[in-house]
């Protein structure tokens, strides 16, 4: 776990706090700075101890953001709730308990939450990327691709949508798709080398099982293995020793 030096005076901070009677929001102000230095713990230290009180939800919300980054999901949870109980009508909230379900093995009750958050708000881009991915693991890819058509409408510039398109094309074999999508990640991101690994590996699942030195299938291992991918080596080496 990470460890942050300053966590030492963090105690008195919190004393000055309180002895100011700050609100919730002022809280919640502090809350937001610590989470934009990924200070997780300061989070944890400043809102914990007054969490049954807050009645800002969207302090609560960062408490069981800090939680989620932490991996104590329990905690993350109730944190969630407490925030919709607050707030039923802010997509984040439901967006973030989504996440922790999926953390927990809990996809249906992901989804739920996903599609929830979606009602709430359809301009999110990580919404259906989220929603796209949750499909995805279920098998449920049509569905998936639809969610990521949506979010690639939206942003062009996330490698994530692309490639995650990518692998649903795959199960589909959608090959010529999926190999558009991970040449587009490579265009994007050119140092992502699993998207280099990928694309010599549908090259070489339609080929024949002995096939070897493939050129551009031996070129996307080669670039992968470069880029730092040790599992590329092994099929580099399988398909392009010569």
């Amino acid at each position: 776990m990470k460890t942050f030096t300053y966590l030492t005076v963090f105690p008195a901070i919190v004393m000055l706090l309180w002895a100011c009677g700050n609100s919730d929001e002022q809280f919640a102000a502090k809350a937001r700075e610590l989470l934009g230095k990924q200070d997780y713990e300061g989070v944890v230290q400043l809102l914990a101890p007054r969490k049954a009180s807050l009645s800002d939800a969207d302090a609560v919300n960062m408490l069981g953001y800090a939680y989620m980054e932490l991996r104590q999901t329990d905690s993350a949870m109730t944190c969630f709730n407490q925030a919709i109980k607050l707030n039923n009508q802010n997509y984040k909230y439901f967006y973030n308990r989504g996440n922790a379900f999926w953390q927990m093995g809990m996809p249906e009750e992901a989804l739920k939450d996903f599609d929830r958050a979606l009602e709430l708000d359809q301009t999110v881009y990580e919404l259906y990327l989220n929603r796209g991915a949750m499909l995805a693991a279920m098998g449920r890819h049509k569905e998936a691709i639809a969610d990521f058509n949506r979010a690639a409408d939206m942003n062009k510039s996330d490698r994530n949508i692309f490639f995650n398109r990518a692998q649903s094309r795959l199960a589909l074999k959608e090959f010529d798709k999926a190999s558009e999508d991970l040449q587009y990640c490579t265009e994007i991101a050119p140092d992502f080398a699993r998207a280099y690994y990928m694309l010599g590996l549908v090259i070489y699942s339609q080929l024949p099982a002995d096939a070897k030195n493939d050129p551009k299938g031996c070129e996307y291992l080669q670039k992968a293995v470069n880029l730092g991918m040790p599992e590329a080596r092994d099929l580099l080496y399988e398909k392009c020793s010569r």
